[in-house]
């Protein structure tokens, strides 16, 4: 649980550094070959998405209007949180690896977050975000569902389909009871 805490602080101090910093945890694709590449790109991929969604569930957690979105903000923060240790786990102990230093992804991030700071309601910018967040995360477990070479990732894989996908569900629903007629901004 440090290492996630210890990320998350360097990815949140860094977000005014226009360099890209060092990720504790992050994996070198250049020291993987072979068969374990697809798990590697998987864990650098699924680690960079989970950043974004803990630190779009940080502010719902905080700033949500309804309490549904409240209590859903914190269950994403600490199941990313936990999912985060493990992954960094088992970069450790399968890639021998080096920080990677490429964190384009972070832009993305800091948008996403500045974005839902200034939104003028919070609870249907954060539906957005947090939506289009869960689909982009489907897209890389059904990835490793079927190519992951560590029974440990397809397992990870197989639990963020099912909670992706039934978060998705309950968001939706809400956004059809407190916003009918709101398109779904994916």
């Amino acid at each position: 649980m440090f290492r996630s805490v210890a990320l998350l602080l360097v990815v949140l101090t860094s977000a005014c550094n226009t360099e890209a910093p060092t990720v504790p945890g992050a994996i070198d694709r250049n020291d993987v070959e072979g068969p374990d590449l697809s798990d590697a790109r998987f864990l650098e991929r699924m680690s960079a998405h989970h950043l974004r969604a803990i630190a779009l569930a940080s502010l719902a957690a905080e700033r949500a209007q309804h309490p549904e979105l409240r209590a859903l903000g914190t269950t994403i923060h600490e199941a990313r949180y936990r999912e985060l240790d493990e992954m960094f786990g088992w970069g450790e102990t399968w890639f021998s690896h080096r920080p990677n230093r490429n964190m384009a992804h972070m832009a993305a991030t800091n948008d996403d977050v500045n974005r839902l700071k200034e939104a003028e309601d919070f609870d249907l910018a954060f539906l957005d975000a947090i939506e289009r967040n869960h689909e982009e995360g489907l897209e890389l477990a059904r990835d490793a569902q079927l190519e992951a070479d560590h029974a440990e990732v397809r397992a990870l894989a197989n639990r963020i389909v099912r909670e992706n996908g039934s978060q998705l569900e309950q968001m939706k629903a809400w956004r059809l009871t407190w916003y009918p007629g709101t398109p779904v901004d994916l």
